[in-house]
């Protein structure tokens, strides 16, 4: 009991801080706009000079303005071109087969429209990655990417065949190791 009959003296002789006395406040006094504590500071936000609207509060401007006017070169028409293509499909059927220097992918053709050409297929080899796409007769992009591949890949002597029935892609190994799966990527 003699130990909070003690504390509750000392806190009634601690004398009180005023608002304006803190050390907070005098910054702010001395230094004003450049004060750290600027921001604590107390505003007074006036209305005057500012527009008063009336009714449903809204402001109504007019018509648009046209502030310039641009030529787009056929780089950038090319872009706007795939942006409004058809979306992207991934390819559904292709089979693949371990030898011992290289895998070979096999993509069958008749999953597009029309004939495919060397033109319509793009393949792209790293060292632990390949990326295909194919773009049919009516436009339709078509991708496969084999992201970490089961083994590393020479990727100058990887090469594309493309034969009116199938695509053939060969990924010759960096090691004449058996691969057990097209890729290390996690399983779904």
């Amino acid at each position: 009991e003699m130990e909070s009959s003690n504390s509750a003296e000392q806190q009634q002789q601690q004398p009180t801080l005023k608002k304006e006395d803190s050390a907070l406040h005098d910054n702010i006094k001395k230094k004003g706009n450049n004060s750290y504590y600027y921001a604590h500071a107390p505003k007074d936000f006036t209305t005057e000079g500012a527009k008063h609207f009336e009714g449903d509060g809204k402001i109504y401007g007019g018509d648009p303005v046209l502030i310039t006017k641009r030529e787009i070169d056929e780089e950038k028409k090319e872009a706007i071109k795939n942006i409004t293509s058809p979306p992207v499909k991934k390819i559904g059927k292709y089979s693949w087969n371990d030898e011992e220097t290289k895998v070979k992918i096999y993509i069958d053709t008749a999953q597009f429209e029309g004939e495919i050409t060397e033109q319509m297929v793009e393949v792209k080899f790293e060292e632990f990655k390949c990326d295909i796409r194919v773009v049919d007769e009516k436009d339709q992009a078509f991708v496969l990417s084999l992201f970490k591949l089961y083994e590393k890949i020479e990727i100058e002597k990887s090469s594309t065949r493309v034969r009116p029935n199938r695509i053939t892609i060969t990924l010759h190994k960096w090691l004449e190791t058996a691969w057990k799966e097209l890729t290390r990527a996690a399983k779904k």
